[in-house]
């Protein structure tokens, strides 16, 4: 059986936001389970364009690509 990949996304990309603790967090307690393979990915790292407000699809496309790469979510939200 193939192992899951788990993506644990960071959806805030405010200021003082305090979703990386919670993420490392349920990162911890899903790694003690030993069943999938859990990643944290942080919304902030890929600059997406907020409501239209850019034209520059690439962020988008690099999003696309890291999901692409996951077989499932846990969103910290």
């Amino acid at each position: 059986m193939t192992t899951l990949n788990i993506g644990i996304i960071l959806g805030s990309t405010r200021k003082g936001r305090v979703s990386p603790q919670v993420g490392e967090w349920v990162k911890g307690i899903a790694d003690a389970r030993g069943d999938a393979n859990y990643e944290i990915v942080d919304i902030a790292d890929f600059k997406l364009p907020l409501l239209g407000e850019s034209d520059d699809y690439a962020p988008a496309a690099a999003w696309a690509a890291k999901l692409a790469t996951l077989d499932g979510f846990v969103f910290i939200a």
